[in-house]
């Protein structure tokens, strides 16, 4: 009785890449390539290694540099495909070459370069990216291309952090910590206070919900540490980020996108 369901297609041998005297076969979309790399051995065209999730495109470009030495150091479609396949086959030298040059690139993108970095476990990436990413919550959208390009785990972890972070900033931009205690050479506790709580709306404010270059609310603190403010006597103003540092309130965003990777980033 007919099913009106297509028998599979036998595989085809890849033009180019298969190599009857070696001894590996790998399947790319039902295209077989049988080579001499990797330590899997005893494989043939009837059990070839499935590679999944790489096209036989990216599969080319791979063996283009690895069989070919044709190095693609401005092309950064065949860089992510040399750095995803070796990454699945476990070669150092490919992926540190990929790596290497795909940070090299002037237009190599954060969404991309985070979406890489989970797929090839490079922790580096995944951290540098997504933190920029949750910060740039004002000024970076993300497209539903990108969207789907990260992938609903990482995209929702990305936007809960983001939402939180903002909602904090507001929070601590229209609502300052106001200066309780003053030290003791303070000679107008009124305009310190004055003068803190004008620096707070008119910079810090700034920094925390207008930023020209995202930061860390840790980073605002150091901020708050280093910069002289006007009307506002020195030791009053380090008696304020000492309080203000016990409190936790401006490193309230860093746990968050702690907690946001914790759940992104395997344990090592």
């Amino acid at each position: 009785m007919e099913t009106g369901l297509a028998a599979p297609t036998a595989p085809t041998r890849h033009p180019t890449y298969y190599f009857p005297d070696c001894n590996v076969v790998f399947m790319v979309n039902n295209v077989l390539y049988r080579l001499s790399i990797g330590t899997q051995t005893g494989s043939s065209d009837e059990n070839p290694i499935v590679v999944p999730n790489i096209s036989t495109e990216e599969f080319d470009r791979f063996l283009d540099y690895q069989l070919r030495h044709l190095v693609p150091k401005s092309d950064e479609k065949a860089l992510t495909s040399i750095l995803k396949v070796a990454h699945f086959l476990q070669y150092d030298e490919p992926q540190t070459m990929a790596q290497t040059a795909l940070e090299a690139l002037p237009n190599f993108d954060l969404v991309t370069k985070l979406t890489l970095g989970l797929r090839t476990n490079i922790v580096p990436w995944v951290t540098t990216a997504f933190t920029k990413l949750a910060l740039l919550a004002s000024d970076r959208t993300l497209s539903w291309l990108e969207a789907e390009q990260l992938g609903f785990g990482p995209y929702r972890a990305l936007m809960e952090t983001r939402w939180e972070i903002v909602a904090h900033r507001r929070r601590l931009a229209y609502s300052f910590p106001e200066m309780v205690v003053h030290a003791d050479d303070c000679k107008d506790n009124f305009d310190c206070e004055w003068g803190w709580r004008t620096e707070w709306k008119g910079k810090v404010a700034l920094y925390l919900i207008q930023p020209d270059t995202p930061v860390l609310g840790s980073q605002v603190l150091t901020l708050l540490e280093t910069t002289d403010m006007r009307d506002v006597n020195g030791a009053c103003r380090v008696k304020m980020v000492n309080t203000i540092r016990r409190s936790g309130i401006l490193a309230y965003e860093d746990s968050l996108i702690e907690q946001a990777l914790a759940t992104l980033i395997p344990p090592s």
